[in-house]
């Protein structure tokens, strides 16, 4: 770690596997049909409105119970993103980016731990609610995660999102969703 954009792809899961053929196909078809295109490799995208994925799957167990159990040791990290911040990239990829099939990361460039933002809810909740890591790996799930995001700062990226911020925002979003149900 980081990640670049240019190191090999080794994908250990069939999603890896998918998104490295979808640049295979893009590159293929700006090589066939002469089209301009840039390559977004989006990260651990988060934010309201998202209904799947670790924090999700935090907020649904929580409204069931005060102890829930997640995989891994919790030293396990991935780079989050907040939506604003990668509909920000976007823009600025279309504005400023390369269009010859280069390849820019979406990411925050920070690598966080799962026990990190396993923290803050607790936090959130004044220590009534309980995580335990099970120990066990997810299969298809890398150790560690994290992006090398100096192309995209080249062109005026700049992550703005307060981490931890938003995920308390996301929480609150979550806990009135579920009020309305």
């Amino acid at each position: 770690l980081p990640i670049f954009e240019n190191n090999n792809l080794q994908p250990i899961s069939p999603y890896g596997y998918h998104k490295m053929m979808s640049e295979i196909i893009c590159k293929e078809y700006a090589h066939l049909y002469n089209i301009n295109i840039a390559i977004i490799r989006p990260f651990s995208i988060f934010g309201n409105g998202l209904r799947k994925q670790l924090i999700w799957d935090m907020c649904i167990k929580f409204n069931n119970d005060n102890k829930i159990t997640l995989f891994g040791t919790g030293n396990e990290t991935r780079d989050f993103i907040h939506i604003s911040d990668f509909v920000s990239l976007i823009n600025i990829v279309i504005q400023q980016g390369e269009f010859d099939c280069k390849i820019y990361n979406a990411a925050s460039g920070i690598e966080t731990k799962i026990s990190d933002v396993a923290k803050i809810f607790v936090d959130y909740y004044g220590q009534t609610k309980r995580i335990v890591f099970n120990g066990e790996s997810k299969q298809g799930d890398p150790k560690n995660w994290r992006a090398n995001i100096d192309e995209v700062c080249k062109i005026g990226f700049k992550p703005k999102a307060n981490f931890k911020n938003e995920i308390i925002d996301y929480i609150k979003w979550f806990n009135t969703l579920h009020a309305s149900n």
